[in-house]
């Protein structure tokens, strides 16, 4: 894989290949219907707590973010801009969410899953 970053428009643009894309497409329709299933399983539940709440509010965020991503990935490359932008804040939101989400289980269980998400982040980054 080449990546090769342009500057366009005032951002830095990442031109990718085709694969790349079916990639991103493949990891964004994956964060949405996570986002959907913990929304669906949400609803039913007789009364929320505050941290399912806030979790509610995260996938609110996160959803529209992240299907903006998942439809601007139909556009060139040098087209997105900021979508990107978009991209990283939907994860960041799903993934506030999801912590949320285990908070209102167990704070050792939302201790876990950052402990993990981090040391997997290092391995992929390292990767």
């Amino acid at each position: 894989m080449i990546y090769l970053d342009q500057y366009y428009k005032g951002l830095i643009v990442r031109v990718t290949e085709p694969e790349d894309d079916a990639r991103l497409r493949v990891e964004l329709g994956a964060s949405l219907g996570a986002a959907f299933v913990t929304l669906t399983q949400m609803l039913q539940v007789e009364t929320l707590s505050n941290s399912l709440f806030i979790a509610l509010y995260c996938f609110a965020v996160s959803v529209p973010l992240l299907s903006l991503s998942f439809m601007a990935t139909w556009r060139p490359a040098t087209r997105r801009g900021i979508i990107s932008v978009f991209e990283t804040a939907g994860q960041l939101f799903l993934g506030i969410g999801i912590f949320m989400v285990f908070c209102h289980f167990s704070i050792l269980a939302a201790g876990l899953f950052v402990v993990v998400s981090i040391v997997g982040w290092f391995v992929v980054a390292q990767s």
